[in-house]
């Protein structure tokens, strides 16, 4: 997960098609918006709806589905910021 533009090592756990809860390998605040690159590849952007010591519940964005485009962005400090 890229928080900013930091990235954090977490485990995902309850994917779904609108979210996923995360736990992260060290405790850390989350900001709302995330960048998500899972396990097979896929990007997601998603907003922080949770936070729980190490775990994390995010709501994945249905508007930036696109994972061809999503792929190019390492971080959400390269996201267009007129996207937000």
């Amino acid at each position: 997960m890229t928080a900013g533009s930091t990235t954090l090592v977490c485990a995902a756990f309850d994917v779904s098609v609108t979210g996923v809860r995360l736990c992260l390998f060290n405790a850390a605040q989350i900001p709302k918006r995330v960048l998500l690159r899972l396990h097979d590849g896929a990007v997601r952007i998603g907003c922080c709806r949770w936070q729980r010591d190490v775990q994390v519940g995010v709501e994945f964005d249905s508007q930036y589905e696109d994972p061809v485009s999503l792929k190019r962005y390492h971080s959400l400090n390269e996201w267009p910021a007129s996207t937000f």
